[in-house]
């Protein structure tokens, strides 16, 4: 009678063992599907806007640095339409103070030249 009760508890132990597996891979396989799936859409959204709140401001600056070089580079073309005319130089313009004006719009458009693209490499970073 031994024999008997002994295989029918190692049976038993088999098949809890086997349920035990079952029920371990199940929720493993549940923890990946949640890692592995994206955020809930309220989740999403929060995600999205706290992204929006850092990425907004570098895109603003990055407008207006835009703006600011269509200003510059419309002073700079306008300077070089009067440097290109004879009249400048037979002393109409006082022709160094307009020299420094010229170089001093050409260095800033430079400097803006420079942020914006500080500024797009960041907004690019932080993109992907």
């Amino acid at each position: 009678m031994q024999p008997i009760i002994l295989k029918a508890k190692e049976d038993e132990l088999k098949k809890v063992n086997s349920d035990l597996r079952k029920k371990t891979v199940a929720e493993s396989k549940e923890n990946i599907v949640k890692t592995v799936n994206p955020p809930e859409p309220k989740e999403q959204k929060k995600t999205k806007k706290d992204i929006n709140k850092i990425i907004m401001p570098i895109k603003n600056r990055i407008n207006e640095l835009e703006r600011n070089a269509l200003e510059f580079e419309a002073k700079i073309k306008e300077k070089e339409t009067i440097m290109s005319k004879d009249e400048f130089y037979k002393g109409g313009y006082n022709v160094v103070e307009f020299t420094n004006d010229y170089n001093s719009l050409k260095e800033k458009l430079k400097n803006v030249y420079s942020l914006w693209e500080q500024e797009t490499e960041k907004l690019n970073s932080l993109s992907q």
